[in-house]
């Protein structure tokens, strides 16, 4: 950001404090609402997941029904004989079957090498179906690649969960920063306004001959350095509007950033009990942790890729069932019809292949088991340490408040002794800097409560504190589901 554009911002702050509230203020829900439709993190994350879908759609495809058309044409020579036919198949998940159903038709002549071409004048039909009984029966790579579709489309939605918490928490992290900053540059504002309010009567004072003039000059030095506490504070207000920007966004999607009359009066109250059913917490947490669900999914493939292996090392035997019936004037030797069975067996001696695959496979499921609980365990430990830090930061957030009590107690007290003579200035501001002081330590507790609070609600996926709907389920029957969870 432009110097030109910090000093723009900054009047707009010092206007937004002499309108005294005329603006809105911004509240955490309007944040949370703006971050989850507009943020481009997350309209990244559905794309990959409409990515996903398409390439679990495309691998439907194997299973499609087909027709295909063939001609057989002579232009030259002796023989004059053409073929039209048409075939409709179309393949079953159930033992790697494959029905199909075909008409052909010939005319003219073909040589004797080529008598199979010849059907009657009506033409043939056949029918048929081609399935497998030991390799490729129960499991094949058609199959692996509808389950690879299947579970990369799982992934991208829970990787797009994974992608709301995440962003959700960053905006209500953010805007507990921005609060924070901003409290505290009202902090130091007052602070401010309450010395040059005096130095006014001083000035009086020292006019009038009531005051020596060379308080004046204490007055100046203590009015600059709460003029340096106010125009840091400024600018760290300034970065935290503009981090709250990224989250914070209008209609159309582009940032705006908070202007400091936004700035509620205070942090909100503390209505519930974040640590309750602590238990139940962690138990749902490993239920719903987009990460653990994500090895859960890696884990299933791994288990396909290990159920592949070993159908390759079976020995392969497909059958093949057909009938068939010429119609229409022609050879007595195509009437009737025929009813053809036909098999086709091999056996891989060696199955360096299979074995290959079914060994890579274990150890990947191994390492992946192990994943799993090096990630369960690290994550018990993320959310034991938050609870410490939740209650730690609620102690430290009790204390902070008492001691902003006595602290301006003694400045009130302090105020009326000068006022009546018995104290003298340089007590007096340092009474209001350790109040001062005190109610910015208050500040930055709550924030830190408020911020730890959110990062238990993140590890514990409670997702109706960031205003997400409920966690997507991975299974076999969430093809139609997905889209739906993830609707607005």
């Amino acid at each position: 950001m432009s110097a030109y554009w910090i000093r723009k911002l900054a009047g707009l702050m010092l206007l937004g404090w002499a309108c005294n509230g005329a603006a809105q203020v911004l509240t955490l829900e309007r944040v949370l609402h703006s971050a989850r439709i507009h943020t481009p993190t997350l309209l990244e994350a559905q794309a990959e997941f409409e990515m996903a879908r398409g390439d679990r759609i495309a691998a439907d495809g194997r299973y499609d029904i087909n027709v295909s058309q063939e001609n057989y044409n002579r232009f030259s020579g002796f023989y004059d004989g053409k073929i039209s036919s048409t075939k409709v198949s179309q393949r079953f998940l159930d033992y790697n079957s494959e029905v199909y159903a075909a008409y052909r038709v010939s005319d003219g002549d073909f040589p004797i090498y080529e008598d199979e071409f010849f059907t009657n004048g009506g033409g043939e039909i056949k029918l048929g179906v081609v399935f497998s009984l030991l390799q490729n029966r129960d499991f094949d790579s058609g199959r692996f690649a509808l389950l690879s579709g299947r579970l990369k489309q799982d992934a991208a939605a829970l990787n797009m969960q994974l992608q709301r918490v995440s962003v959700q928490f960053e905006a209500m992290t953010r805007y507990k920063e921005w609060l924070a900053a901003g409290l505290t540059l009202r902090a130091y504002q007052r602070l401010l306004d309450v010395a040059q309010e005096r130095d006014q009567a001083m000035r009086k004072r020292v006019a009038g001959g009531d005051l020596a003039e060379i308080f004046l000059v204490e007055s100046q030095q203590n009015i600059l350095k709460r003029e340096t506490l106010v125009n840091e504070a400024q600018r760290r207000f300034i970065q935290a509007a503009q981090r709250l920007s990224f989250y914070y966004r209008d209609t159309q999607g582009y940032p705006i950033v908070p202007e400091s009359d936004e700035v509620p009066k205070r942090f909100p109250q503390i209505q519930d009990e974040v640590l309750r059913d602590i238990q139940s917490q962690i138990s749902r947490m490993n239920e719903l942790r987009p990460e653990l669900l994500l090895l859960e999914n890696e884990i299933e493939k791994a288990q396909a890729e290990l159920q592949l292996g070993e159908n390759l090392a079976r020995p392969s035997w497909d059958v093949r069932l057909e009938t068939a019936r010429d119609f229409g004037d022609g050879s007595i030797t195509r009437s009737g019809t025929d009813v053809i069975v036909g098999m086709k067996f091999s056996l891989p001696l060696e199955r360096s292949l299979a074995k290959g695959r079914i060994h890579t496979a274990k150890a990947k499921l191994k390492r992946l088991q192990y994943k799993q609980q090096r990630v369960s365990e690290q994550l018990l430990i993320e959310v034991n340490s938050i609870i410490n830090d939740i209650r730690a930061a609620k102690r430290f957030m009790f204390l902070a408040a008492e001691e902003q009590i006595q602290a301006t107690t003694l400045q009130s007290a302090e105020q009326i002794r000068f006022n009546n003579g018995d104290s003298d200035f340089f007590v007096l501001n340092l009474r209001e800097e350790r109040a001062a002081d005190a109610a910015i330590r208050n500040i930055q507790a709550q924030a830190r409560y408020f911020i730890s609070a959110a990062a238990y609600y993140a590890a514990t996926v409670q997702l109706d504190q960031f205003q997400l709907q409920a966690q997507l389920s991975t299974s076999q029957d969430s093809f139609d589901n997905v889209l739906s969870v993830y609707s607005e």
